[in-house]
């Protein structure tokens, strides 16, 4: 009998470690007086998710009004990711993922580069000269590429307007 007691008791302790208090943003256990967070870090991660549209906002600003030290920061950031090999490894990712739209693209722009098909060069929004190729659709056959140009689902923009079009999207998405 004495036996059979001892398991329960070992079971009963068994079961108050699985009830356990973890930290809301990492899952680490908290121990001692520690009430959500298992450190400051993690605190600091729940302040920045309640005030999202804030620290972004702010970020925004700070990037407009700091334009020099924005771009001289991502190019050193470019830079270094490159050097890691982790664009590489992004792109190969992107194309593992999007591979009819990679392949529409690259035989479109050798079609246009070549010759082939005729396009007119011209932003469709502004009328200035385009430099970013847009595509609406992604046809996969000349044919159907040069059907795409005629109904213009595909098109030139310039960089300002590409820029447009990418941001109203995204914003469209979340």
């Amino acid at each position: 009998m004495d036996e059979n007691n001892n398991t329960t008791r070992e079971e009963d302790k068994n079961s108050n470690l699985s009830l356990s208090r973890k930290c809301i943003i990492c899952g680490k256990e908290l121990i001692g007086n520690q009430k959500k967070y298992c450190s400051p870090h993690c605190a600091d991660r729940s302040n920045y998710n309640k005030n999202r549209k804030r620290y972004l906002a702010y970020s925004k600003q700070w990037q407009k009004d700091n334009k020099e030290k924005t771009e001289k920061y991502r190019k050193i950031s470019m830079i270094r990711y490159k050097e890691n090999g982790k664009m590489n490894e992004l792109m190969r990712k992107q194309y593992r993922n999007n591979k009819d739209k990679w392949d529409s693209r690259s035989r479109a722009n050798k079609y246009i580069r070549t010759g082939v098909i005729d396009i007119d060069r011209k932003c469709k929004n502004c009328g200035l000269p385009g430099d970013k190729l847009r595509f609406d659709e992604y046809p996969k056959t000349k044919e159907d590429i040069l059907k795409a140009i005629m109904d213009g689902k595909i098109y030139y923009l310039c960089s300002k307007c590409h820029k447009e079009s990418v941001n109203n999207r995204r914003k469209n998405i979340t």
